[in-house]
């Protein structure tokens, strides 16, 4: 992710997006996963909680392939000039 958002930002964006993204990682990593880790393991068991971290990694894997297949999609594209 962080060699996407290396060649997608703007120079002068890189630092805020970078911020962006390490803030909204530990925000729902760090802070809501043992809480709803804790949740299922409640109502199901830890099993079945532990498998919630697995599904969501695959769940990003694929979101992650087809971003990259966008980007290779938008990259062919012919750029048009703009005409004065």
């Amino acid at each position: 992710v962080v060699a996407l958002i290396q060649d997608i930002v703007p120079s002068d964006l890189k630092a805020t997006a970078y911020a962006f993204y390490i803030f909204f990682i530990h925000l729902l990593g760090d802070t809501l996963s043992p809480s709803v880790i804790g949740k299922i393991s409640d109502i199901s068991s830890l099993r079945t909680a532990f498998y919630l971290p697995i599904a969501t990694n695959f769940l990003g894997a694929l979101l992650f392939l087809l971003t990259t297949k966008l980007i290779k999609n938008l990259n062919k594209e012919p750029q048009t000039e703009l005409q004065n």
